[in-house]
């Protein structure tokens, strides 16, 4: 899987090649990170802010940027919901320009593996019926369909 990045106190030590890096989000990182994922859902409110300041708390989310121009390129978000005992892969995306080259599953592999070694081991996510090509990712990565929930995007049939 992927390799570990993050010492105890959760300072970046290595870096995936020499054009990107792979970091946990901080608050200035929230406008792009928006921004992104507006891109996919066409809804400015698809979180609030409180679920940011979760997120970032957390520390579990991961962010690619290129380190040339500093902009994000991929995002995991992870949120670990203590009533379920499980993270919830809230949100990946990966702006168009970088699709297709293997980022996708590389972020959701490191998040992943970040979250295991912070003691998390129950993962699930959501994902529209319509979308194959990340339902195919999710697969590759390991995961499987276990619920079917009616109306959960409003393209679902």
């Amino acid at each position: 899987m992927a390799q570990d990045i993050f010492d105890n106190t959760n300072t970046k030590i290595s870096l995936i090649n020499t054009e990107y890096i792979l970091l946990s989000p901080t608050k200035k990182d929230i406008p792009e990170i928006k921004t992104l994922s507006y891109y996919f859902w066409e809804d400015e409110g698809i979180f609030s802010e409180n679920f940011y300041d979760t997120i970032l708390s957390q520390k579990l989310s991961l962010i690619y940027k290129n380190k040339k121009s500093n902009i994000i390129i991929a995002i995991c978000l992870a949120n670990y919901e203590k009533e379920e005992n499980e993270v919830n892969i809230s949100l990946l995306c990966v702006k168009k320009e970088y699709q297709r080259k293997g980022f996708g599953k590389l972020i959701l592999n490191s998040c992943i593996d970040h979250c295991i070694k912070k003691g998390y081991y129950h993962f699930y996510l959501h994902v529209a019926v319509t979308n194959e090509k990340a339902i195919k990712l999710y697969e590759k990565v390991g995961f499987k369909k276990c619920e079917l929930i009616k109306n959960y995007y409003s393209e679902d049939k």
